[in-house]
């Protein structure tokens, strides 16, 4: 229906706009150890500037998805309060495994970076 569909789509944008915080805060502090601190190079804060970009964005989509999975199936099984427990939970594996995801494939798709 369209009000499935409208809340779905906030869901998404919430989860965007609270990745796109994370990312924010992870690059600047990156930032911070490269220029304010000289601890880091500028190949080492590229590589992980992707790496976090990366996780960011696959932990927006499978918190997102994973919340909805797990409100579904407990929607099957319990009453309202047992859906928001578990799209709660759903959301956070679902964030969890998007960083995981998100930093094995700068891994694997970018050279290692060496200074």
């Amino acid at each position: 229906s369209a009000k499935e569909s409208a809340l779905t789509t906030s869901a998404l944008k919430a989860n965007a706009a609270v990745s796109a915080m994370f990312l924010a805060a992870e690059v600047g502090y990156l930032a911070f150890q490269h220029w304010g601190q000289k601890k880091i190079s500028w190949t080492e804060f590229k590589y992980q500037s992707y790496e976090a970009l990366a996780s960011q964005v696959t932990s927006s989509i499978t918190s997102w998805a994973g919340a909805g999975a797990c409100a579904l199936f407990a929607g099957l099984l319990t009453g309202p309060m047992g859906i928001v427990l578990a799209a709660v939970f759903g959301g956070m594996v679902g964030g969890a495994v998007g960083q995981y995801a998100g930093r094995r494939a700068v891994h694997a798709f970018l050279p290692p970076y060496e200074d």
